[in-house]
Parts: structure tokens; sequence; C-alpha cells
């Protein structure tokens, strides 16, 4: 489909909405679609690991759903970086989130995904950390965080929220499948 790109119709620091006239091949006409940017190079996600194999999650809080969610820490990337600067970044904020943290060398890029490329034009980067420990300075938490608990499962009990329908952030379970599928947990 080409686009006929326009000026953003609302811009924020955090949060961009442009909407553009796409002409359509397939259906022969042009149509209109607003899409949302939130951060500049997107977010990434850690699958964290334990040395004895465990998940670590937080319980949080989160606005768009309106009650508390089950999710992996994760945090935007709010310029364009290298991947050793995303990394770093993603250390960051296990540590502020969970009071976790690991060796910069225990943190692996496994995959990117689109988790609504319909409308948000962000891809999930998606880290593993593997021999994560607790850190003796403890959670350094944003005043979104407030609130929030670290909870850390095997990987049986990650999988059985998941088909129960106790983790429902898509991010995560995109994360948790796909570190799995690739044999890091």
């Amino acid at each position: 489909m080409k686009k006929d790109d326009r000026k953003w119709k609302f811009k924020k620091s955090f949060l961009k909405v442009k909407h553009n006239l796409y002409y359509n091949p397939f259906a022969k006409k042009e149509e209109h679609y607003s899409v949302i940017t939130f951060s500049k190079d997107g977010f990434g996600i850690i699958v964290a690991i334990t040395s004895e194999n465990k998940i670590v999650l937080i319980k949080q809080y989160r606005v768009g759903a309106g009650k508390f969610i089950l999710n992996l820490p994760s945090g935007a990337f709010k310029e364009e970086g290298t991947l050793s600067q995303k990394i770093k970044k993603m250390k960051e904020e296990l540590e502020e989130e969970t009071g976790y943290s690991a060796k910069i060398s225990n943190f692996k890029k496994i995959g990117e995904v689109f988790l609504t490329p319909a409308r948000i034009t962000d891809k999930c980067t998606i880290f593993v950390a593997k021999n994560v420990y607790k850190t003796k300075g403890g959670r350094k938490l944003e005043s979104a965080e407030k609130g929030s608990q670290v909870i850390v499962k095997d990987l049986q009990e990650v999988i059985k929220m998941i088909n129960s329908g106790k983790i429902e952030a898509l991010s995560s379970i995109a994360a948790i499948l796909l570190a799995k599928e690739k044999g890091f947990i």
C-alpha cells in the first residue's frame, strides 16, 4: 500500500498520532488511517530467568486495562540506539522495576514483534536475561509503578497462568513463548 504522509495530528513526548491517506491496491481505493507511535524506537521486554530457571514477573496496575496485570519487566526506548544501548536500558529497567539484575553478557536479543500492527508503529524487542539475581539496592520505582509486586514462578506455573488467562499482556505472552521455543527456559 502506498501512503501519503501527513503531518502529525497530535504530538507529545511519549505519543504521536498521525492521520494518513493510503492507497490500497487490493481494494483499489484510498483509505484513511490513523497510526500511533508511542516511542521513537519502540520498546523492549525482558524474560528474566533466575539460576533456578524461574521467571521474574511484575504484578502492576495498568491504566489501559483498568486493573492489575501480570507482565514482564519492560521499557520504552526514548531514542534510536544500538543493540548494546538497548541492552543497557533493559538492564536498568529490570533493576528499577524488579530489584533483580544480571551481567550485561547474560542479556540476549531473541526477537522483535509488532503487537498491534494495524494501528501502532512500535516494535517490541524481546530480550532474555539469564542468571538474574536480587540486588542489594532493591527496586527503584517510578510513581506509576508504586504498588506493584514482584512475583517469581517456574515455567510450568507461568504456562498455566497464560493458559488460564492470569497473564493477559500480549507482549509478555509472546516473549515467554518465544524464549521457551528457542530453548532459553
